[in-house]
């Protein structure tokens, strides 16, 4: 079989399958996990009391070990590019052969995309070099590929979590005097005086987005995010590679 675009593209249309799986899922997550807000009056104690509660449902980590699944289709279309590329070459790529994703340009990186890119053409290597993060300095976190290859990384080794983002404020308590707090299993129970009630303003219809997060490497990532990944690699990373294959036959399907 010639070398072509057939097998990346194969993997990055799989890859789209898994996100749109996904953003559905997310959709009903997203309104399973609505937190929920209760409020009610205290008249043997003078108090108004007011829930926050936080809902949990486990489709949340199917959801993470599906953007899992996303991720790893996205970056193994880039590295099934690579092979591709090799192969224009006229021998057998080697084991070490992938898409090298760099985010600083040192001599140990530079050592790392020699031997990914042994035996693809000059101009092909060229290409790929163009696309590497440290082409954005300290800047590299925010592209897209890194954090493909960051999200892969982190997934080969552990699971993905999965996360809720609340808005920046459920309630407000300016100029309200002795608040008292208490913890529930799953949430905050507040309570002021009942002369403070008319004060405290709070969002009962409090909204959640689903987001897959990993603290320890700095990652928050929006299902809005995975798809403009998915989109750069699919509509510019892979089609600027689609020249080196020399008629349509050789350059797969779009």
């Amino acid at each position: 079989m010639l070398p072509s675009l057939f097998d990346p593209d194969l993997k990055k249309q799989w890859a789209k399958v898994r996100l749109d799986e996904l953003a559905t899922e997310a959709v009903i997550i997203q309104e399973l996990n609505k937190p929920k807000f209760s409020s009610e009056d205290d008249l043997e104690n003078g108090r108004y009391v007011f829930r926050f509660e936080e809902m949990h449902d486990m489709r949340a980590f199917q959801a993470a070990l599906r953007a899992g699944d996303f991720i790893a289709n996205l970056r193994s279309a880039l590295d099934h590019l690579a092979w591709q590329l090799a192969l224009l070459g006229g021998a057998m790529p080697t084991i070490e052969i992938c898409f090298p994703i760099c985010e600083v340009n040192n001599s140990a990186s530079r050592r790392f995309f020699n031997k990914c890119t042994l035996g693809i053409p000059t101009a092909a290597v060229a290409v790929i070099e163009s696309f590497q993060p440290y082409h954005l300095g300290s800047d590299y976190r925010s592209t897209h590929l890194w954090r493909l290859n960051k999200l892969w990384n982190i997934d080969k080794h552990r699971h993905l979590t999965p996360h809720s983002i609340l808005p920046e404020w459920q309630f407000k308590t300016e100029g309200v005097s002795a608040i008292s707090t208490r913890q529930l299993d799953n949430g905050v129970e507040f309570s002021v005086p009942i002369a403070d009630k008319s004060k405290i303003a709070f969002n009962p219809s409090c909204s959640v987005e689903f987001t897959i997060q990993d603290r320890s490497e700095g990652i928050d990532i929006r299902i809005a995010d995975l798809i403009e990944m998915h989109k750069f690699v699919a509509e510019t990373v892979i089609p600027a590679f689609a020249s080196f294959f020399p008629n349509p036959e050789m350059a797969g399907q779009p």
